[in-house]
Formats: structure tokens, sequence, C-alpha cells
């Protein structure tokens, strides 16, 4: 993430500022669309159900001693990685040091792994996210 970060901000910094802004639009759009698919996939499903059942992970993976720790803990990681790379992403997009989207995404990836219904609300997530990059996408566009 770091490095597309970076190169964002590379390739940022030879923009006029005009067109800074009409790239940062463009690209949170594309991106809110990118995690609007990625959250109605069966892939999606899969890592959030390991991510919403870590115990059932450890009674089912576990492994002894320190390298069996650590082999565990990658693993999990890999499972949470894959359940919000791509609300990490909109992170990214919609501004590293913003507030309010760190709040309304932590709120997220909350509501998908604590609450009963949380594959219903990273579908609905999916949803709410492809409507707002078409809408951001079209009103760049006009």
């Amino acid at each position: 993430m770091y490095f597309v970060l970076w190169a964002g901000s590379a390739l940022a910094s030879g923009l006029r500022p005009g067109d800074r802004e009409s790239v940062a639009c463009l690209t949170l759009a594309l991106v809110l669309i990118e995690a609007g698919l990625y959250q109605l996939t069966p892939l999606k499903r899969v890592f959030l159900s390991h991510c919403r059942a870590p115990v059932a992970f450890f009674l089912w993976h576990w492994r002894d001693g320190l390298s069996g720790a650590i082999r565990m803990g990658i693993q999990h990681g890999a499972y949470c990685l894959g359940c919000c790379w791509a609300l990490f992403a909109v992170l990214l997009a919609a501004g590293l040091m913003s507030i309010p989207w760190m709040l309304v995404l932590t709120l997220i990836v909350f509501l998908e792994q604590v609450f009963p219904q949380g594959q219903r609300i990273a579908v609905g997530i999916g949803g709410a996210f492809l409507l707002a990059g078409t809408f951001i996408g079209g009103l760049h566009l006009l």
C-alpha cells in the first residue's frame, strides 16, 4: 500500500493543481467501484467468514511453539488482509488522514465482523460503494 501511495504522490506532484483535483476525483470513483465489486465476490465472503470467527480459526489451525504461532499469525493476517484490502484502498483514495473517512471505514469493518448479518452488510456496503463511485465518476465526467 505504501508504494501505491508513494507512486500516486509522485504522479500528482507533476500535475497542475486543477488536474490534481480531477485525477483525485476520478481515482476515488474508480477505487469505490472496484471496492464495491470486490465486496460482492465469493472470495470476500470466504475471507470475511474467517475474520468473523477467529476462535474457530485457532481451533482448526493450531500450531505449537514460536514458529507455529508465527505461521498462524501470518495465515490469519492473510485472511484479514483479504477481507479488508479494498476498504484500505478506499481509505487511501479518499484521503489517508481524513478523520471522517477513517471513522466510516472503521464502522464498516466493525459492522461486517461483529454483527450477525455481517455478510449482508458487506453486500450492502458493496452496493453503496458502486453507487457512490458511479455518482462521483458521473459528476467528474460532466
